[in-house]
């Protein structure tokens, strides 16, 4: 064989390997797409866990975990109860309690120190008061993420009693209650504390409600959990992220 015929010998060869590299190549990146898909078969992320951060921000984290799915969150129950009953999403991210008014079913729960429930506690600005100085004509401001009967009832369970309630929609809203003497107390969760503190030059008084602990945040489906692509990819979130719905860690 001279010289010519095996240059063109060579050419062929690296013509046929480059065509195969690039078949390989192809079906790789069609791989890909496939898996993307199903990780992702449209599912949808409704988030309504009132914190102290914009719903945009949180929206914007999600987003990127979860890219793929469509992620949104809400600032006010009313909106998100409307959305949730008529979009039907796949899979929802709520304050636990709120399972109990929509026909989905915890699949993974928000941890913190360990622990999936925290107690609440009520916060004063009132050093004189406790428990027992609690009664009907007790003003006590409430974060409303369950909608005003409910938030009642709940209220009650917590407090062992009936009295009047104070609802706002943000976490936020809840301190010129306190600074304006709108409220005798705030019912927030023990993790909460902090935010407060650090916030107002008030020297609160914490009082520990008699009231069992609460479930704090949870994922949750409508459907079979096995097929759903965002709860596989719960894992991918990190400390920050979490920190942002009042946990540490998900199981």
């Amino acid at each position: 064989m001279n010289k010519k015929s095996k240059r063109v010998d060579y050419q062929r060869e690296k013509v046929t390997v480059d065509q195969k590299t690039e078949l390989l190549l192809a079906r790789f990146g069609l791989l890909l797409i496939t898996l993307f898909f199903v990780v992702y078969p449209s599912e949808k992320l409704y988030v309504y866990v009132p914190t102290t951060a914009r719903p945009q921000v949180i929206q914007s984290q999600l987003q990127e975990i979860f890219d793929g799915a469509e992620v949104m969150v809400f600032g006010r129950y009313r909106d998100f109860i409307s959305r949730v009953n008529s979009d039907e999403p796949e899979v929802v991210l709520v304050k636990t309690p709120l399972l109990a008014q929509i026909e989905y079913k915890e699949r993974i729960s928000g941890l913190r120190n360990g622990n999936s429930k925290q107690q609440y506690v009520l916060l004063s600005a009132d050093e004189n008061f406790n428990n027992n100085t609690i009664d009907q004509n007790t003003t006590i401001g409430v974060l409303d993420f369950l909608g005003r009967r409910e938030m009642v009832s709940f209220s009650e369970v917590l407090l062992n009693r009936s009295t009047n309630i104070s609802r706002v929609t943000r976490v936020e809203d809840l301190l010129p209650l306190l600074t304006f003497n709108m409220a005798d107390a705030v019912l927030i969760e023990e993790n909460n504390i902090e935010y407060f503190e650090t916030t107002s030059n008030i020297e609160f008084s914490v009082i520990k409600t008699p009231g069992p602990p609460q479930g704090i945040v949870a994922f949750a489906t409508k459907g079979d959990a096995s097929t759903s692509g965002i709860l596989q990819a719960v894992g991918n979130m990190d400390k920050n992220t979490s920190e942002l719905f009042g946990v540490d860690s998900w199981r």
